[in-house]
């Protein structure tokens, strides 16, 4: 993601990640910044809460990679490690 991050950040496009640690809040800010995600939003998905992220898209798999247009619309939904196919329609979406 940190390629993809590089490669489009400034070509309208934005990361959120979204964690699956909401018990772990203090563990997970410290991953965030050992993994050097901190260039773009990250948030915890809402464990329990009738805003859970990962019910809201249907989360089976992680990680997965959703990708939705500028009116809300998913687009491209690439689960497990599939970011090549996510770069490949970024490069055919974003000119």
């Amino acid at each position: 993601m940190r390629r993809i991050w590089k490669d489009f950040k400034n070509k309208n496009f934005v990361i959120v990640g979204i964690a699956d640690d909401d018990g772990m809040e203090k563990k997970w800010k410290e991953a965030i910044k050992k993994d050097k995600i901190d260039s773009w939003t990250n948030i915890l998905r809402g464990s329990g809460t009738k805003q859970d992220l990962t019910q809201f898209y249907s989360v089976r798999e992680i990680p997965v990679q959703i990708l939705i247009d500028p009116q809300g619309m998913i687009v491209g939904r690439y689960d497990g490690n599939n970011e090549k196919d996510l770069y490949k329609a970024l490069l055919q979406i974003i000119k």
